[in-house]
């Protein structure tokens, strides 16, 4: 059981393959996806995209954005998608773009 994971970039699709889950870092907390998701649009923060398919397990260092689920597909639209297939990697490329790309401050 799978549906269509789309991850795109101003660069181009950094990635589009069925899948079976995707855990993804929202601004409320993570949240998961699998087929035959409700309806669903939502916002990303910086953080790490897991996916899941028949073969393997990858990671995608994400510069937060938004997420949609229609249908069976799950679209992401970010600045930046880094994509690597090991879990150490992918926490070490986040805690350096972090370093580098540090969030706004926002003062109210």
């Amino acid at each position: 059981m799978s549906f269509t994971l789309s991850i795109l970039t101003p660069e181009g699709t950094a990635y589009e393959e069925a899948v079976t889950s995707v855990m993804a870092p929202g601004t409320e907390g993570h949240f998961g996806v699998m087929e035959h998701h409700a309806p669903m649009l939502c916002a990303l923060q910086t953080g790490i995209l897991t996916v899941k398919n028949d073969f393997n397990e990858l990671f995608f260092v994400l510069s937060g954005g938004i997420a949609e689920v229609q249908g069976d597909r799950l679209t992401v639209l970010t600045e930046i998608a880094i994509r690597t297939l090991d879990p150490s990697d992918a926490e070490e490329r986040l805690r350096q773009f972090e370093e580098t790309c540090p969030r706004p401050r926002i003062d109210f």
